[in-house]
């Protein structure tokens, strides 16, 4: 499944940039390929669904109703995170681009046949297609929260019932075992909307820890030039992810929707970021206090409709004069010109 994952990323590119000759020369030749490779993959089951076998959640082990051990089953909620995704935006280019029609027809049928994400006894979002129990209960990976983080199937507002699901999976995995599963793990609970779980988790990869140090074991934090303290090797993912923590806190981005301080942790009462960016093609500089949005910038680098989600009641002005927003419950949407720029007054 790294050809969906980082086929992901190619099509995010394009998503900030709105670079089609990006996605026609260089994504798409590699997203085609990769759902060719899945679609070749899949098999299909007594149910008629399609079947990702083997499957893994990546080095995460289960244990099984026997009471053995194992790794690969069938179906693992990452594989159809990864794959539905691949699937999705596969389509979405073939459209933007004008090209394949018979493989984008080919794609659809795929993702009727794909199967849903489960949800177990406890109404958590399953790792596993059972509910089999991980033989790590604070396992570093989180394999099956992709379509929660990095990916953005579900979300407070696309899917209230799937994202409770993943706030209860995250609440029964218990603190992690590595310096950057501390990251990952607030950056799920950035998107599922829990501010102050995700700070009192990102603080655990932020603790200091002396280079002096001589105990590896549960020592784990950043060492003083910001390097993660898991082992000798020098492992820099749960830095980049950390960005990443602080980003999702303050803002949000799906394709259609920007989402302002989504998910601001009761200790950031007060604040600001410049020059931050948003699918679709906007830069935001934000401002805050008290918890709440304050007066703060839009400018749109493509051209497109934004749809903005503000908690704070808002209008939007550009060059002094009111622009027409159609609001539906917290969901602004606006035309915008390529190269303007929007202030958000709160009212």
């Amino acid at each position: 499944m790294a050809g969906p994952w980082l086929s992901a990323h190619l099509f995010d590119h394009y998503q900030f940039t709105g670079d089609k000759q990006f996605l026609r020369n260089e994504a798409w030749p590699i997203m085609k390929g990769a759902a060719e490779f899945c679609l070749a993959w899949l098999v299909k089951g007594k149910d008629g669904k399609l079947v990702s076998a083997p499957s893994a959640s990546p080095e995460n082990t289960f244990i099984t109703a026997k009471g053995d051990t194992a790794e690969l089953s069938t179906n693992s909620t990452g594989d159809i995170a990864l794959m539905r995704e691949l699937f999705t935006n596969c389509i979405k280019t073939a459209e933007l681009l004008h090209t394949d029609a018979a493989f984008s027809k080919k794609l659809r049928n795929a993702l009727a046949l794909m199967p849903d994400y489960k949800i177990g006894s406890k109404g958590q979002l399953l790792e596993w297609e059972q509910e089999w129990q991980p033989v790590d209960p604070s396992h570093r990976h989180l394999t099956h929260m992709y379509p929660v983080f990095p990916g953005n199937e579900i979300s407070p507002y696309t899917n209230p019932r799937l994202n409770a699901a993943a706030i209860k999976a995250l609440e029964l995995r218990k603190k992690t075992n590595c310096t950057w599963g501390f990251a990952l793990k607030a950056a799920c609970w950035a998107r599922t909307g829990q501010a102050d779980s995700a700070w009192a988790t990102w603080q655990e990869q932020l603790r200091y820890v002396s280079p002096l140090s001589t105990s590896p074991v549960n020592n784990y934090g950043l060492f003083p030039n910001f390097f993660n303290s898991d082992g000798k090797d020098v492992i820099m993912n749960g830095n980049g992810c950390a960005t990443a923590v602080l980003t999702e806190m303050i803002v949000q981005s799906r394709e259609n929707e920007i989402d302002l301080l989504p998910a601001l942790p009761k200790i950031f009462t007060t604040g600001s970021v410049y020059g931050l960016h948003a699918r679709g093609g906007f830069t935001l500089d934000l401002n805050w206090s008290e918890s709440k949005l304050h007066n703060s910038n839009l400018t749109s680098i493509l051209g497109n409709k934004c749809n903005l989600r503000s908690a704070t009641v808002i209008k939007i002005i550009s060059k002094g004069k009111p622009v027409t927003a159609k609001r539906n419950g917290d969901v602004y949407a606006f035309n915008t010109i390529k190269g303007a720029t929007y202030q958000i007054v709160v009212l």
